[in-house]
């Protein structure tokens, strides 16, 4: 299940791989040298900046290559801190000549910076709508990605060869993981996924084949349920055995037979019969088609909202839905927990019972 749903990864990956390259390096591994954080002297003297420059009293943020997207978020605060960095730096009461060469950037970092600025910005959405825990997320995999590929990751004629060859290096990546126009991918979890949100039912992101190989692989899996979930309330007993006695003679066979009353239900059972009223059974092919038939709803609300009002419309559909969309599409809600079991269970506190530490993580994440 995770080799095709780390959608996650699959984005992230080639952004860390890439800040291994020397042009992307000079300027990821100098902010984390200049945290400010490391010195008290420096903390005061930026911020001094900042009041000095009108700049927000923000602090600078590390870059770390094992946390998703903090690229983004370091190379965002240092453009809004720039010049008041760039005064600390070149300010000798606070900074050293040998740590000033060290630290200060050159101006064709700054530039690539900002150009790197708008897509490492779209992948941080990426992440962060495949990365939640409360809503519906393995439906997004492929949205998600086709929006990429199409929209964020095409090259521009006015920007650089450094973010034409970054944009090439995330889609090839993207391809050779989730192999989105191959048509063996309409089996995979996460297009299935995609068919059963009614935010993406009509699949507008995949190719014709592909739509139509998730919808017969779809029918297969309806064909799988029992035909029972068609049936529809019947006539009780109680109505029956009420319509047939209404009628009946007295006890003990006495020769003045009363005369039948009918009362207003009883008088429509006898007129149109019980068969009146049953409707055809819907087949797993209609109630396909009536669900592809439907509009989709809003990208910003709730597919699971919308199951609750039509899962009596579609009950075969909303069965699949409940084993599909509740999938995740990453591994991050898995790893939340065990980092909050690593903060609750230290070498301060190793003698916690296995059943108290259950209960702590479970008040910690609810």
């Amino acid at each position: 299940m995770r080799s095709h749903l780390s959608a996650k990864h699959a984005k992230e990956v080639p952004t860390e791989k890439d800040a291994a390259q020397p042009a992307i390096t000079n300027f990821t591994s100098r902010p984390r040298r200049c945290d400010d954080r490391r010195s008290t002297v420096a903390t005061q003297a930026l911020c001094q900046k900042q009041v000095d420059q009108t700049l927000p009293d923000h602090r600078l943020i590390q870059y770390c290559r094992t946390r998703w997207n903090s690229s983004t978020t370091c190379f965002d605060r240092l453009l809004e801190q720039r010049w008041a960095v760039a005064a600390v730096l070149s300010d000798r009461s606070v900074t050293t000549l040998s740590d000033a060469r060290t630290l200060e950037l050159a101006d064709d970092s700054w530039i690539v910076m900002e150009e790197m600025l708008p897509v490492l910005r779209s992948l941080k959405c990426a992440t962060t709508a495949l990365c939640g825990e409360s809503g519906v997320s393995s439906s997004m995999i492929y949205p998600v990605t086709a929006t990429l590929l199409t929209k964020h990751l095409p090259a521009a004629p006015e920007e650089s060869k450094k973010v034409a060859e970054y944009k090439q290096t995330v889609s090839v990546s993207l391809k050779r993981r989730l192999k989105p126009d191959e048509v063996e991918s309409a089996k995979k979890v996460p297009f299935i996924a995609s068919f059963l949100d009614p935010r993406h039912k009509h699949l507008k992101f995949a190719n014709d084949a592909l739509r139509d190989a998730v919808k017969a692989r779809v029918k297969e899996l309806l064909s799988a349920f029992a035909v029972g979930a068609d049936a529809k309330p019947e006539i009780t007993e109680e109505d029956s055995s009420e319509s047939e006695s209404a009628g009946g003679s007295s006890a003990g066979g006495s020769a003045a037979a009363k005369r039948p009353r009918y009362d207003n239900k009883s008088a429509m059972l006898t007129l149109f019969g019980e068969e009146y009223h049953a409707e055809t059974p819907v087949t797993p092919e209609m109630e396909l088609s009536h669900y592809c038939d439907e509009k989709c709803i809003a990208p910003h609300l709730d597919p699971l909202d919308w199951w609750r009002v039509n899962e009596t419309k579609y009950e075969r559909l909303a069965q699949l839905a409940r084993s599909y969309l509740c999938v995740p599409a990453t591994s991050v809600p898995s790893e939340r927990v065990f980092s909050a079991a690593g903060l609750i269970l230290n070498r301060l506190r190793s003698r916690l019972h296995p059943d108290h530490v259950d209960q702590l993580i479970f008040l910690n994440k609810n």
